[in-house]
């Protein structure tokens, strides 16, 4: 199984999970298919205002312009959290851009960051459903992003 794969492979079980065990709709997940930038730019910027964007990362997202923009967005509204699919060792050992450069530093820090390569799917889900019940401002729609190879 390439390594693309199996990323995929986790966010779905992890989404799979939101749906089963945390009463989400599948309408109310978004998994990013990061293709439109009229989705980037239209429903992520809704999403990220008022709900959460939950930012699934490995390499391949570090390096892709779309997805590191979808993190910008949401984390400048503080509705960004971030699973980290590689380890995040590896992740902040990528190089910086001016794309990747808050990510890297919001993983460096002590922010939390949950690793679903080491983690049960069922324990991501728990974790991003305890962030989705965390009183905001405004309650809303989330979306999940990750790049798609």
């Amino acid at each position: 199984v390439s390594h693309a794969a199996s990323c995929a492979a986790r966010v779905e079980a992890v989404i799979d999970a939101l749906v089963a065990n945390h009463g989400l709709r599948p309408e109310q997940v978004v998994p990013g298919g990061l293709g439109e930038d009229a989705w980037l730019e239209g429903e992520l910027e809704v999403a990220a205002r008022d709900g959460l964007v939950v930012c699934f990362v490995d390499e391949a997202y570090m390096g892709a312009v779309k997805t590191c923009k979808q993190y910008n967005l949401a984390a400048n509204e503080r509705r960004a959290v971030v699973i980290a699919i590689d380890d995040p060792g590896i992740l902040t050992a990528c190089p910086v851009s001016r794309n990747n450069g808050k990510l890297i530093v919001h993983l460096k820090s002590e922010r939390p960051v949950m690793a679903a390569r080491t983690a049960v799917p069922e324990d991501v889900a728990a974790h991003i459903a305890s962030e989705l019940l965390k009183p905001r401002a405004k309650p809303g729609p989330g979306a999940c992003t990750w790049h798609r190879m």
